[in-house]
């Protein structure tokens, strides 16, 4: 009942913010890789896949193809990570959910240390 209870309150934390206002006020970080797109976007999903940050959640992350290149985002898109061709590789852009418990930073660190180490 404590678990329900925590995941119903970290829920409604997340906020209301779409997938579109988080593009629009732009990305928390950007990265470039000499990585493909499709290679660097399959390892942030199943990076991200291995890293439930809420005890209890079985986690997912999905993947999803956008203009250019492919959308990696986790559930309730608290993290988007838009993954694009380039000349030379690919670029990245990571946005996040502002406010709330799903922007603490230790899930911030997991997120991008994921991103990093697959670039």
């Amino acid at each position: 009942m404590k678990n329900l209870f925590l995941l119903l309150a970290m829920v409604g934390l997340i906020g209301c913010q779409t997938v579109t206002d988080m593009r629009a006020a732009g990305p928390y970080a950007e990265y470039s890789s000499s990585k493909d797109a499709k290679s660097l976007a399959t390892c942030i999903m199943a990076g991200w896949e291995k890293e439930p940050l809420v005890i209890g959640q079985s986690f997912d992350a999905a993947i999803n193809f956008i203009n250019g290149g492919y959308s990696v985002y986790t559930p309730n898109y608290a993290e988007v990570a838009d993954v694009y061709e380039a000349e030379n590789g690919s670029f990245i852009k990571y946005y996040l959910q502002r406010g709330g418990a799903m922007t603490a930073q230790f899930r911030i660190d997991k997120r991008t240390d994921t991103i990093i180490s697959c670039l």
